[in-house]
């Protein structure tokens, strides 16, 4: 399946307000995002993002944290060059977390990615992929193997 497809995909039925555009996740800036995989929230990620504000994954939520992608450039890449680089690693991990292909699944994702401020002041290399489900009613467990 080529990008252009998986990006159609990913943005069909988006119906949340927790994230702005498919493809185009949030900056983030600073390392104040502590986020580890399998947490989950209902921050908004449709701006700059500071920080998440986590929740129990058993309680109504929107977001799933799925993967966390450290980027190896050496210098900042740019935000159009991180989106492309969050893309890739968070499609490459969608089937490893919840068990099947993107394209076959109820589920999409998004992203956070580091700013130019982030990058250089806090050496904030990372990239957040998160797992969300475009329409009501909110997740209520983990999708982790769900094969939704």
């Amino acid at each position: 399946m080529n990008a252009i497809t998986i990006k159609r995909i990913t943005c069909a039925m988006l119906a949340l307000t927790v994230v702005s555009s498919c493809g185009g996740g949030a900056q983030r800036n600073s390392s104040g995002v502590v986020v580890k995989v399998g947490d989950c929230s209902n921050s908004d990620l449709s701006q700059i993002v500071d920080e998440v504000d986590l929740v129990p994954c058993d309680k109504p939520h929107a977001l799933e944290a799925y993967s966390i992608i450290t980027s190896t450039a050496t210098t900042y890449p740019g935000a159009d060059a991180l989106q492309v680089f969050a893309d890739q690693s968070c499609i490459d991990k969608f089937f490893d977390y919840v068990g099947v292909e993107l394209s076959q699944s109820i589920l999409y994702y998004t992203y956070v990615y580091p700013s130019v401020t982030s990058w250089n002041s806090k050496s904030d290399r990372s990239v957040i992929c998160f797992i969300y489900k475009a329409t009501e009613p909110l997740l209520t467990k983990s999708v982790k193997g769900s094969k939704l």
